[in-house]
């Protein structure tokens, strides 16, 4: 959308905008100009969820704990981009 958005406007982009995707999906890392990205741990994320779920289910009746979470993620910079 905001690709589309811009090349209508006549914007170049990487020279006159910057855009970074999220995720790295498919279609982000199919796409030209490649696009910089935030990638989540996804593995890690589902991994803890699953975790917290078993736990629920074993303890139905316990409170859970309030417990933040930080996970790492990490940035990808595009080869065709310069920051």
């Amino acid at each position: 959308m905001v690709l589309r958005c811009a090349r209508e406007l006549g914007l170049k982009v990487s020279e006159q905008l910057k855009i970074t995707g999220f995720d790295r999906t498919r279609f982000i890392q199919d796409y030209h100009p490649e696009l910089s990205t935030i990638v989540q741990p996804i593995h890690d994320i589902a991994t803890l969820l699953v975790n917290i779920l078993s736990k629920r289910i074993d303890q139905p009746h316990t409170e859970l704990e309030q417990i933040q979470y930080i996970l790492p993620i990490k940035f990808l910079r595009s080869t065709t981009t310069s920051l």
